[in-house]
């Protein structure tokens, strides 16, 4: 696995699930002998079981991406029309970001690791869900316009998908619920780890005979018989109070602001939790803008108080942002001159508000939540 929600584990994949995987994809992609295909990801990541084997069970022809060229984006897509490679598979920050580049080859982008934010109409996008342990994928949906939250599609073929409740029972359409896989995909388990195995991977309750995986992932059932993925147990956070899912943080900003690709995370380097969201973009946007448009489609609680631009956001070798890696700076303000207390009352408030929010110094114009303040 990639390990993005802990340590790396190895999981194992029997020869069936595999090929279950290549006759689904090369069906549902029209797989041919004349598609010329990208292969990106590291050969450590799952992805690239994906990348090389239906392509070249259908004969067609693979292409790996030089490593100098894998965070070029204008590089790349240049190599890729030169080649005329027609169908790219990418990790979705990579893809959100190529997605931008014209390339009149391309008939077909292919991606998954990550919850994609962003449509363009320039490709046809396919959205692909799944764990290691489901065999690399599960469910597939193409993108075929822009939403708040791009669903994950339906089951591919011979995996059962289900949406079950804290008390194991399956939910109706619309009710969220964690996400447990069954079918053809199931791995074995983890190698050397029969404990993590057994928590993990456990008897299907809804088909005899058969084996589910409990992902940790929440998604819900769309009137359409499409999937609807809300985000990992372990990445909802509270903050103030109120229960905050990250994911759906960064789906906003990513639809409503002028940002390449961001990341929300929690700072708790202080007396008090605050949420800090790092960002790429090719445009300068102050703060005050950034929240104000934000403000019209999230509650005040889930507008970031810390906003970090970045150049570039760090990666793992296999294209997924590093949370691990994305630290804040000593001051996340730019530099100006601080306002001290000039009077009696200012400076017993200030010797307050610095006690209260763990800071060494707060000019006296600072607005108290913004730096970190709540009602409590």
């Amino acid at each position: 696995t990639s390990g993005s929600t802990g340590q790396p584990k190895g999981v194992m994949i029997e020869h069936h699930s595999l090929t279950n995987l290549i006759l689904w994809h090369n069906r549902y992609y029209d797989g041919r002998a004349t598609d010329r295909s990208t292969k990106y990801a590291g050969f450590g990541f799952d992805a690239s079981v994906h990348e090389m084997y239906p392509p070249l069970a259908a004969g067609g022809t693979v292409y790996i991406i030089p490593e100098d060229m894998r965070m070029d984006l204008p590089g790349m897509a240049s190599y890729v029309e030169r080649e005329g490679i027609n169908i790219g598979f990418f990790p979705t920050p990579v893809c959100e970001q190529f997605a931008k580049e014209k390339v009149t080859s391309v008939t077909k982008v292919i991606t998954g690791g990550d919850k994609l934010k962003t449509y363009t109409d320039q490709y046809p996008i396919y959205n692909n869900y799944g764990p290691t342990e489901g065999t690399v994928l599960s469910t597939a949906f193409k993108v075929d316009r822009a939403y708040d939250n791009i669903p994950i599609g339906k089951p591919i073929d011979n995996v059962r998908v289900y949406v079950v409740s804290k008390e194991g029972q399956l939910q109706p359409i619309g009710l969220p619920g964690e996400l447990w896989l069954g079918g053809e995909g199931l791995a074995r388990g983890y190698i050397h780890d029969e404990e993590r195995t057994v928590e993990r991977f456990m008897t299907d309750p809804f088909c005899p005979g058969g084996r589910i995986y409990k992902t940790g992932d929440l998604g819900k059932w769309l009137p359409d018989g499409n999937l609807l993925y809300l985000g990992r147990n372990d990445f909802q956070v509270k903050i103030r109070g109120n229960r905050v899912e990250l994911g759906e943080i960064e789906s906003v900003i990513s639809g409503i602001l002028p940002v390449t690709v961001c990341a929300a995370v929690v700072d708790r380097s202080g007396r008090t939790e605050r949420l800090a969201v790092f960002y790429c973009s090719g445009e300068e946007i102050s703060e005050a803008v950034m929240r104000e448009k934000l403000g019209r489609s999230l509650p005040k609680y889930m507008i970031p108080d810390l906003w970090i631009c970045m150049e570039a956001m760090p990666l793992t070798p296999n294209g997924k942002i590093r949370k691990d890696a994305l630290i804040l700076p000593p001051s996340h303000r730019e530099e100006q001159i601080l306002r001290l207390p000039a009077n009696p009352t200012e400076a017993k408030l200030h010797e307050i508000w610095c006690a209260t929010l763990g800071a060494e110094q707060i000019d006296v114009e600072e607005n108290f939540f913004e730096a970190g303040g709540t009602s409590l």
